[in-house]
């Protein structure tokens, strides 16, 4: 029987961790990619060591995930730990990184261009990025599916709805 895994990026806190918890009370196996400090590690890990209590693995790299070279080896990492007896079930992608800073402002510091570079880094492309390189590496179910949470400033906040990721049925073209 093949394993059930969620691959998490961004999930040491808010909506990636509550997700973490969650999956893992259905069963799911737990990959956590976050960037945190060495003095939140200690706070992070209780919360990582509750969730193996309901009986799953969990794998946790503390990289920046947005990093090229650091997101493929921590894909290698992972298709070397699920070998052939797991698959990845849902990608969810809660990378929160950006700027709140206003456009336009007479009293505060304003969004400049390497700000929306930064945003868009880590807040759309490193989904496509990470999307991209797990299917290449085969670690996708034939029926995964991928949820990116977003935010509107502090206003709100949602999910995107989740859609099956299928395999093309014709190779890819380059």
């Amino acid at each position: 029987m093949t394993e059930k895994w969620v691959l998490i990026l961004g999930g040491s806190s808010g909506l990636g961790l509550a997700t973490a918890k969650k999956m893992a009370s259905h069963g799911y196996h737990i990959i956590i990619v976050h960037r945190d400090r060495k003095v939140d590690l200690e706070e992070i890990n209780i919360h990582f060591q509750e969730i193996t209590l309901s009986g799953v693995k969990l794998l946790n790299f503390n990289i920046d995930a947005t990093n090229p070279d650091k997101r493929r080896q921590t894909i290698d990492e992972i298709k070397t730990t699920l070998s052939t007896t797991g698959k990845i079930k849902v990608l969810v992608h809660s990378i929160a990184k950006g700027s709140l800073k206003p456009m336009v402002s007479n009293e505060e510091t304003t969004l400049n261009h390497q700000d929306i570079e930064i945003t868009l880094n880590a807040m759309a492309l490193s989904l496509y990025d990470w999307t991209k390189e797990v299917f290449e590496a085969s670690l996708f179910d034939e029926d995964t599916r991928i949820v990116a949470f977003t935010s509107e400033g502090s206003s709100k906040a949602y999910g995107k709805a989740m859609q099956p990721f299928r395999r093309p049925k014709q190779p890819l073209r380059h």
